[in-house]
């Protein structure tokens, strides 16, 4: 899960710090709002822990409570039901601790600053360290591949398990994403690896309190280091100096200014290539700028040019279902007409049949149909296998033409 409340170097923000030393400085004021998201994250993580804390019955008997002022649904039990399959597979026979407050401060620099890692498994010869990191959400998938969190996790794990008796050779890092991926990512390395992993983030996360305290060269400024792994979930990112620069340079330098020259059909492909790298990058830096903007304005602050104004008004709906049912019968609507009825979605039926009743749900395949997903485009490093397109024959003569012609 999460570092220490007051760890300004936890885990969870690795990426971010490691590379780009002066987003502690710039973000330290920052107060980040909780969302929708991250409260379900949250409650997931202690429905997991539930179970495997208590080994309570499964997830699924959790369904309509409130954890974490959230209602576990159906949904969410499946998943983290999957996540604590596999904590129980990997731990059968071993010593297993659960949400564990691991200690960090001795890599990072920071006096008593700690981390919690969500599953830590020792194998009972002592010989694995095993840290399980439960990843709840669906839009970015995390591998466990040199992964910087797993790996901060992993050197607090060392320190507990070594003062236990334990003196492990291998580490695995485990990430489990069931709303995203169905098989974990894993990743292993030698304890000696891990040590001079330990080395590199000691030097990085000394630089980066350097830059905090003021005692780095130039102003904090200078120390941003924009990019799309540490900027993806850094707060300070609407207002970063160095991100807006980042992406003025691409929106400008990249593109020619098409008033000067002509307009063709054909683009650079390296240009091309080189302004995708940093579209994903600059969505996010839009979509922080309004966000923040919009808390400024619903604040009572001013943002020059703009204003707050009422949205789009949402849809209608029934104060009271049940009073405007009553009266709709005492117009003497005909039932057909009072309600509407829609067969259930496959992915209910799924639900309702697939563990129980797996051959009805079998039989229920031959009404099932799923259209092919549009070709999207990706990186080179997308796992994904690239489509054979066939290129169109060039049954048109090319046009090239230049502004004035437009007019």
């Amino acid at each position: 899960m999460s570092g220490s409340p007051h760890a300004l170097l936890s885990p969870s923000g690795a990426h971010r710090w490691l590379n780009c030393p002066g987003s502690v400085a710039l973000g330290a004021g920052i107060v980040e709002k909780t969302s929708d998201f991250a409260r379900e994250g949250t409650a997931a993580h202690a429905l997991a822990a539930l179970c495997l804390d208590k080994r309570r019955p499964p997830a699924t008997t959790f369904v309509g409570s409130f954890l974490e002022g959230v209602e576990v649904s159906g949904d969410m039990a499946e998943y983290v039901q999957q996540y604590v399959d596999l904590v129980l597979q990997l731990a059968d026979g071993h010593e297993l601790m659960v949400e564990q407050r691991v200690p960090i401060g001795h890599v990072t620099g920071e006096a008593g600053a700690e981390g919690t890692s969500d599953a830590i498994i020792v194998t009972a010869d002592g010989t694995e360290l095993i840290v399980i990191d439960l990843k709840f959400g669906r839009g970015v998938a995390v591998s466990a591949e040199a992964n910087d969190q797993g790996q901060l996790y992993a050197l607090g794990a060392l320190e507990i398990v070594t003062l236990l008796g334990y003196a492990p050779r291998r580490v695995r890092i485990v990430i489990h994403q069931p709303r995203l991926q169905s098989a974990p990512s894993e990743w292993a390395c030698t304890v000696e690896d891990l040590r001079r992993y330990s080395q590199r983030v000691k030097v990085r996360a000394a630089y980066a309190i350097e830059v905090l305290r003021g005692e780095a060269p130039g102003t904090p400024i200078d120390h941003l280091r924009p990019g799309d792994k540490q900027c993806r979930f850094c707060k300070a990112k609407a207002i970063c100096p160095k991100l807006a620069e980042l992406v003025a340079a691409t929106a400008g330098a990249d593109f020619t200014d098409l008033t000067q020259t002509e307009l063709a059909v054909d683009v650079d492909p390296e240009v091309l290539a080189r302004c995708l790298t940093k579209v994903d990058l600059i969505e996010d830096w839009c979509d922080a700028v309004r966000k923040h903007a919009h808390a400024d304005l619903a604040a009572g602050n001013l943002v020059p040019g703009f204003k707050l104004v009422q949205g789009k008004r949402g849809p209608r709906a029934w104060v009271s279902e049940a009073e405007a049912e009553a009266a709709m019968k005492a117009m003497r609507l005909k039932h057909a007409q009072l309600y509407t009825y829609k067969v259930i979605s496959p992915t209910h039926a799924e639900r309702l049949l697939a563990k129980d009743s797996p051959r009805r749900w079998r039989s229920l395949a031959k009404f099932i149909s799923q259209s092919e997903g549009r070709p999207a485009v990706a990186p080179v490093s997308d796992l994904r296998p690239a489509l054979v397109v066939t290129p169109i024959a060039d049954d048109f003569t090319r046009v090239v033409a230049t502004c004035d012609d437009l007019v």
